[in-house]
């Protein structure tokens, strides 16, 4: 109950058409309580959105590192699609990365670690 009032509260400070710009350049736009969008980006890889994912969670919402984040739209998509993602376990697909545990939803701890790897040029 306390994280889903955090996770609603997160979202309620964040203005709506406020954008934030995650540490390797992806836009995150928040959709709304629950559920936030990012856009693709020339180049954009299953990594680089988690790792947007990840650093607006952490750094925009403020919310914990051990909070779970899913993907909503499926790791099949057409080039140009971005991807949404939220905190609803219900809505979850893969996450479009190769895992040895697999499961449907990264930390966004974890999810930030993928912004240290700099896979792709500012």
């Amino acid at each position: 109950m306390l994280r889903s009032l955090l996770i609603v509260a997160a979202f309620a400070a964040a203005s709506p058409a406020a954008a934030f710009r995650a540490e390797n350049g992806l836009t995150v736009e928040p959709v709304d309580n629950a559920t936030f969008y990012i856009p693709w980006r020339g180049q954009s890889g299953a990594r680089h959105f988690w790792c947007a994912a990840g650093d607006y969670v952490i750094r925009e919402l403020g919310l914990p590192t051990s909070t779970d984040i899913y993907r909503y739209d499926a790791p099949v998509r057409q080039q140009g699609e971005g991807i949404r993602f939220g905190f609803d376990p219900n809505r979850a697909t893969a996450t479009g990365l190769l895992r040895v545990q697999g499961g449907k939803s990264l930390n966004a701890a974890y999810a930030r670690t993928f912004c240290n790897e700099r896979l792709f040029d500012r």
